[in-house]
């Protein structure tokens, strides 16, 4: 134990922890929103996108955030305009451009000369190198997504569970689908560190989906999904310093044990 303590007298490492705590507060909440609207595909769709970005900026000498920000922004856009059509249309849709994007970002990759580090970065993530400044944009982000379901919790309740009615309501749908879906694509962006555009959809909704069955409303999933994101996180992180692995493969794995110890008690209550 004193060992894992000595790791914290380095900047990089209280950066990364910090950073952590601080995520996990859009995490539960954004996570919760994928869960309860069925947007995990979405999600991914949104994720895998931004690999093209990713290259692209790679092979213009640009910053790869820059690419892979765009690129996600402009899918989230697409699918929050495209949220009025029929599931099998978006899904078939979102699957093209998600194979397209990551095809032009590989393209890209393979044609920019140079040894190629980075990509690995953005797939499999690399919390230690977060800085002071992404802790300050994360604080900005949390209190935003804590802002945004303060304000409108109750359109958020009727847009996520009943959507005709909130349309009887005078509620925009639309416009908040579109939140929901910018919110995906920020996220996203702030957890390619953590977890890489591989694992991050799964960080994002695990804690969401196991929560989902213990919470009485949405309220209380949301409260339950970011102290469960917190205690992955840290439970994670802690034993990739431990056993030296990598942090975003660390958290999930943790996750993916909880989610699987869910289905087994869940199956075995069920039988019995």
């Amino acid at each position: 134990m004193t060992e894992l303590f000595e790791f914290f007298q380095y900047e990089f490492i209280r950066n990364a922890f910090f950073t952590l705590i601080i995520l996990s507060i859009p995490l539960g909440i954004i996570g919760t929103l994928i869960v309860i609207n069925r947007l995990v595909f979405s999600a991914e769709g949104i994720a895998h996108t931004a690999f093209g970005g990713i290259g692209l900026s790679l092979y213009f000498g640009q910053s790869p955030f820059l690419g892979a920000s765009l690129f996600s922004i402009i899918m989230a856009l697409f699918l929050g305009a495209l949220s009025s059509e029929k599931k099998e249309r978006s899904d078939s849709l979102i699957g093209v451009i998600m194979a397209v994007s990551m095809a032009i970002g590989i393209i890209f990759i393979n044609l920019t000369p140079g040894y190629k580090s980075e990509p690995m970065t953005y797939l499999f993530g690399n919390i230690l190198t977060v800085a002071k400044s992404d802790i300050i944009y994360s604080i900005i982000f949390a209190l935003i997504c804590l802002l945004y379901i303060s304000v409108y919790y109750r359109k958020i309740l009727l847009v996520s569970y009943d959507p005709s009615y909130a349309l009887s309501k005078a509620i925009n749908v639309k416009l908040h689908n579109m939140i929901f879906f910018l919110a995906i694509a920020i996220t996203v962006l702030f957890v390619i560190k953590i977890a890489g555009l591989i694992m991050l959809i799964a960080l994002i909704s695990i804690p969401a989906y196991i929560m989902e069955k213990y919470s009485k409303n949405l309220k209380k999933m949301i409260i339950n999904s970011i102290i469960f994101t917190l205690f992955i996180s840290i439970i994670g992180f802690l034993l990739s310093l431990k056993l030296n692995i990598s942090s975003g493969g660390a958290i999930v794995i943790i996750g993916g044990i909880f989610f699987l110890l869910d289905k087994i008690k869940f199956t075995i209550c069920k039988r019995v």
